[in-house]
């Protein structure tokens, strides 16, 4: 029987001499698509935003994944399922407050989009990642991917759907504690975008 042949400069596409037909092979696995923001270090004002997949020039795998702004790898597709936050302990060797963590996970809310269209949006203790975090008095659930809610309806994500995701304080006038929150540390938050994720083999 003939090998089959990889299509060039189509990933994942082969040709099988036998039949002259080519057929497309994907990989297919759960995984997370993720990027990370960070939060400055002072005083929180009322409309205070970081963006997700939005700069990603210098970022390594610790803080994301996907190279092209807005959008997942090139040839790759997500069925997404779940939306977790998680806001890490440590900034390179600074460790960042429990206290820090808290006003973020209670303060901040999360909105995410795709393409101008709507997913989810609140607040950002809602958004358990199933990575777990706990420790210093403050905690986001258990460290279990099952103990992370679902969303309602799966999304369809390709590699040209804008990812449009976002952390952001609101602001808390309404309440009696008018002092606004303050972050003593440069605090990192990552998104991630959990399913099964489809790509052509070999890529």
């Amino acid at each position: 029987m003939a090998d089959l042949v990889q299509v060039p400069g189509r990933p994942g596409q082969v040709y099988n001499p036998a039949t002259g037909k080519v057929s497309k092979i994907n990989e297919v696995f759960e995984d997370d698509i993720y990027d990370t923001v960070e939060l400055a270090s002072g005083a929180v004002s009322a409309g205070t935003e970081a963006l997700f997949f939005n700069s990603l020039a210098n970022k390594k795998f610790q803080h994301a994944n996907t190279t092209t702004a807005a959008r997942i790898p090139s040839h790759h597709k997500l069925k997404l399922t779940r939306i977790g936050a998680h806001v890490r302990q440590v900034n390179n060797n600074a460790d960042v407050p429990y206290a820090d963590s808290a006003r973020i996970y209670e303060q901040f809310a999360l909105e995410f989009k795709l393409g101008q269209r709507l997913v989810t949006r609140r607040p950002l203790v809602t958004y358990q990642s199933g990575y777990g975090m706990s420790g210093g008095g403050v905690s986001l659930g258990m460290p279990s991917h099952a103990a992370a809610p679902r969303l309602a309806e799966t999304q369809d994500v390709d590699d040209e759907t804008d990812l449009n995701g976002k952390v952001f304080y609101g602001g808390t006038a309404w309440t009696n504690a008018t002092t606004a929150p303050s972050l003593s540390a440069y605090t990192l938050v990552t998104l991630f975008l959990h399913g099964m994720i489809a790509k052509p083999l070999g890529t």
